[in-house]
């Protein structure tokens, strides 16, 4: 069935096309008026179209009114069978040649009006044409319209049953067209609903990639760039859509950019690529790529897509994974080394103590001996971080008030020989939070990130050591514990560095503490982040979580997972 607005706009077509045939027509009569042919029944057909102009003037008023659109489609079909009768009845009557706008008139109401319209204008028609032809056949014997011999009733009746069969058989030709456009047009509809909706999900779906996608065409110029390759390449879609592929991405990606001209114009492809990147913050990242053809009819390449993912985590992974390879040998040669050398050094301690005590030297030979006897007692210090770093005890998790352990470590830092009267340490803490640790060594973890705090101060300065809640970094609640200095930094080379184990900055130390750190923090499900600026300060943040089970999962995933996976670095600019 034809939808309301297309028989609105039907009808409102209707009036308008009939004014302008009808001008046509008068036109037309008048012209061949002025050449001197006589037109027989001239004057009664202009008058009958004339009636036109102000019926349509009427119909337009009602029609802009708002008034339903399928009586007043009756009344125009209506109204021109009745015209068209009264041309028959001028024009010869059965013998009309212009009978024939009656089919015209039954068809438009088939298609407009379907089976039932169509019928109802054939019937129309054939009464309007009979009482025409038998009106004229009453009052014009003789006509000239009348051909020799066929005065008699008989042919009259035949020609008027003759054009009624056809008036029918057009009727039904219209219902048969009507009902042909009806199911083409549910189907057109049902088709454009389907693209639509395919349309819809396949937008969905592009926007929703985590890859950045782009797609050009044969001239190079980009159709589609989805929201993953703004957020990678931090160029806006409604700034690329439409635009040659060079003025976009060739300085943002030179090297990507030729390798999609190259797929267009020469029909290259690359399966799996890796090209870099400089995005409109100045941020270089390294970009996995892969560059299709994109075909056509008969195969013809039409332009090219290509799909792309930031590769900075995956290559910060592979830096960590490399890095736990390493840690694990050197963790089991540690180990090796820290049991070979502890035994026989205790000896040598004790020997050397007994031989203190025994002789009492005195000058430089006692000097001596306390050299040895200190350095000794250092080394045993070293060997013991490096067995506390290949090998952990079973952590024991309980429920601890983390404010606690934080005021204790405080104490403690305050009673360090680092620790002057130039220094100033204070802790903030929201409220007192319980969390899911293993106290004994998770107060290691925050002493040894309170005293890096504390050394890091050249002068006077403030360490502020902050307890909060908080569910941004992780779903389910995490206590976040940060240790903020304001001393000289860490320069950005050595911020890459800080959690490899024996890397240090310091004059003495072992480079351990941040590792074993690090280590202890992911043992919790937790992660240790380091951020740092030059001469303006570092913060070291712990996130911990609070329940006992998100420990549990934490733990779990840490003893498959890579030592130092739970650790992060940022730079600060």
């Amino acid at each position: 069935m034809v939808e309301e607005r297309d028989l609105r706009n039907l009808c409102r077509t209707m009036i308008i096309l009939r004014v302008i045939c009808i001008g046509v027509a008068l036109s037309v009569m008048a012209f061949l008026t002025g050449a001197g042919l006589d037109i027989t029944g001239g004057l009664a057909i202009a008058s009958l179209l004339l009636v036109v102009f102000p019926l349509s003037a009427i119909w337009w008023l009602v029609f802009k009114s708002g008034y339903p659109v399928q009586p007043l489609i009756y009344s125009q079909l209506i109204a021109d069978l009745v015209i068209e009768g009264g041309i028959v009845y001028f024009t010869g009557g059965a013998q009309s040649h212009l009978a024939i706008f009656f089919l015209v008139t039954i068809f438009l109401a088939g298609v407009l009006l379907h089976g039932r319209g169509a019928v109802i204008a054939a019937t129309l028609s054939s009464v309007l044409f009979a009482g025409a032809s038998l009106l004229e056949r009453a009052y014009s014997q003789g006509s000239s319209f009348v051909a020799a011999g066929q005065s008699r009733p008989v042919y009259a009746i035949l020609n008027i049953a003759l054009q009624v069969t056809f008036f029918y058989l057009v009727a039904g030709l219209a219902g048969y067209v009507s009902r042909r456009i009806k199911l083409f047009g549910a189907k057109l509809r049902w088709t454009t609903s389907e693209l639509e909706r395919a349309r819809l999900d396949t937008r969905l779906i592009i926007e929703s990639m985590n890859s950045g996608l782009v797609t050009v065409d044969s001239d190079c110029v980009i159709t589609e760039f989805n929201r993953s390759a703004f957020r990678i390449l931090g160029i806006r879609p409604e700034q690329a859509t439409g635009r040659n592929i060079r003025d976009i991405m060739e300085a943002v990606t030179p090297e990507l950019c030729k390798k999609i001209v190259d797929a267009v114009e020469n029909g290259t492809h690359e399966d799996r690529g890796e090209v870099i990147a400089t995005t409109a913050t100045g941020k270089v990242i390294p970009l996995g790529i892969s560059v299709s053809l994109l075909s056509g009819a008969e195969n013809n390449a039409s332009g090219a897509v290509v799909v792309f993912q930031d590769l900075t985590e995956v290559k910060t992974m592979a830096h960590k994974i490399r890095l736990a390879d390493r840690l694990a040998a050197l963790g089991e040669l540690s180990a090796g080394i820290a049991h070979e050398i502890r035994t026989p050094l205790a000896s040598i301690c004790g020997s050397i103590e007994m031989l203190r005590d025994l002789l009492v030297p005195e000058g430089d030979s006692g000097r001596i001996i306390d050299l040895v006897i200190k350095e000794s007692e250092r080394l045993r210090k070293k060997i013991d971080y490096f067995l506390q770093f290949a090998s952990s005890r079973p952590a024991k998790f309980r429920e601890v008030c983390l404010h606690s352990i934080l005021s204790e470590v405080v104490c403690l830092v305050r009673n360090h020989p680092h620790f002057s009267d130039q220094t100033s340490i204070e802790l903030v803490a929201d409220t007192a939070t319980d969390a899911w640790v293993d106290e004994e060594t998770m107060k290691q973890v925050f002493y040894n990130l309170a005293i890096n705090a504390v050394e890091a101060l050249d002068g006077p300065g403030e360490v502020k050591i902050r307890l909060e809640v908080t569910d941004s970094c992780h779903a389910g609640g995490y206590a976040r514990i940060s240790f903020e200095d304001n001393g000289t930094g860490i320069d950005e080379e050595d911020l890459g560095r800080i959690f490899e184990p024996f890397y240090t900055s310091k004059k003495s130390g072992t480079g351990l503490g941040l590792a074993i750190a690090a280590k202890i923090v992911e043992d919790h499900g937790g992660r240790l982040e380091i951020e740092s600026t030059r001469e303006v300060g570092t913060v070291a943040t712990v996130y911990l979580p609070l329940d006992k089970m998100t420990v549990e999962q934490g733990t779990a995933r840490a003893v498959s997972s890579d030592r130092l996976a739970g650790t992060s670095v940022t730079r600060v600019e």
